[in-house]
């Protein structure tokens, strides 16, 4: 089996992608499988980690981060 993607430069967010696959078997009839739909999001997200202290002693220590992403633009 072969499965292949590849980018489109023009996709943009909000492109919808069908897909759907035939399945044949060397004597039974083929299968179709259920079809699928993936909604493209085309924008680059966002994050960074938030600043650490230049030092500590512990032996742990906890990360922060803030992200964020157009997500509006799907809707």
């Amino acid at each position: 089996m072969t499965y292949r993607v590849r980018p489109n430069t023009a996709a943009q967010t909000g492109d919808v992608v069908d897909a759907w696959a035939r399945i044949f078997f060397d004597v039974n009839d083929p299968v179709d499988t259920p079809a699928i739909f993936n909604t493209l999001d085309a924008v680059d997200p966002t994050s960074a980690v938030n600043a650490l202290p230049p030092e500590t002693a512990a032996a742990e220590v906890v990360l922060t981060w803030a992200s964020g992403d157009d997500v509006a633009a799907l809707a």
